[in-house]
């Protein structure tokens, strides 16, 4: 399975594409930490935004928002690496998020291949 890294000058505009595209879209997001615990924090919810904010000169935060009333966020905190993951079928899921913390793997329905798509055209 092909693993493709999205630069970090990138990240901004393709969480933004993400949002764009995929507004609603069922969202599972997964935290594996250090010792390997896997922990779901998102389920299967209707994503709301999906957003970096480099607003903060110290820390860098990738924020994912999604569910309805009331709506659950995850933070990643100082991100190191995102990763997309193509699978056999042509599709980009899961998306993969380092960070000092642990690793984020983040699930789309459908697919992240039209964000992806329109971060490319972008």
């Amino acid at each position: 399975m092909p693993i493709e890294e999205i630069k970090p000058l990138d990240w901004k505009r393709f969480c933004q594409s993400i949002t764009q595209s995929l507004k609603e879209a069922r969202v599972t997001v997964q935290v594996v930490n250090k010792r390997g615990a896997i922990e779901e924090v998102i389920s299967d919810l209707p994503l709301h935004s999906f957003r970096f904010d480099s607003s903060d000169a110290c820390r860098d935060q990738i924020v994912i928002s999604a569910g309805e009333s009331p709506t659950r966020s995850f933070t990643v905190t100082d991100p190191l690496k995102i990763k997309l993951r193509h699978t056999d079928a042509g599709e980009f899921n899961p998306l993969e998020i380092q960070s000092e913390e642990g690793i984020v793997f983040v699930r789309f329905d459908p697919s992240l291949r039209r964000a992806y798509t329109d971060f490319l055209a972008a």
